[in-house]
């Protein structure tokens, strides 16, 4: 039961990541349902997911000259999206 629990539960650090990715890729039905479980009980986050889809919608609405550079923090993204996946950078 309590490592049903634990797979349940997200760290804030976990869902700072499920944030991003959501707005990237998307997410599947567990990850979903995983990060909106934790909006449920953290402010922080919640409030951290607001945030970053207000930066993303305006960066969006302005692209920078630099395409390359935001290319390169796209790709760091994923990089840790898909280690912290992995459970590499836990």
């Amino acid at each position: 039961m309590k490592g049903m629990l634990k797979r349940l539960m997200l760290s804030c650090k976990q869902a700072g990541v499920l944030i991003e990715k959501e707005q990237e890729i998307g997410l599947g039905f567990w990850e979903r349902f995983r990060l909106k479980r934790h909006l449920l009980l953290c402010d922080l986050c919640t409030a951290y997911k607001e945030q970053s889809r207000m930066l993303s919608k305006l960066l969006r609405k302005n692209p920078s000259s630099s395409d390359e550079r935001s290319a390169v923090l796209k790709n760091k993204i994923l990089n840790s999206i898909d280690k912290l996946d992995k459970g590499e950078g836990q």
